[in-house]
């Protein structure tokens, strides 16, 4: 069991935080589609660590079930 954390920059601010039994892309997706943008709405853009847990396959299947988001990946 994995302790997903996200932060809006639009909302209040405070962390939203969801276990996620795995880390594999299709997981992490689906929680991403299902908790964030079920309450807070498609986002227009996403920025994300260079961790190994938001990868390309990871960021693949969001972009198919989000059509047209833009990822960013911070310089750290």
């Amino acid at each position: 069991m994995v302790i997903w954390t996200l932060l809006s920059r639009f909302h209040n601010q405070w962390p939203k935080v969801w276990p996620v039994r795995d880390i594999i892309a299709t997981t992490m997706a689906r929680t991403f589609f299902n908790n964030w943008i079920a309450r807070f709405s498609v986002p227009s853009r996403v920025t994300t660590d260079r961790d190994k847990q938001i990868d390309s396959n990871t960021w693949a299947t969001l972009n198919k079930m989000l059509l047209g988001c833009r990822h960013i990946r911070s310089s750290t």
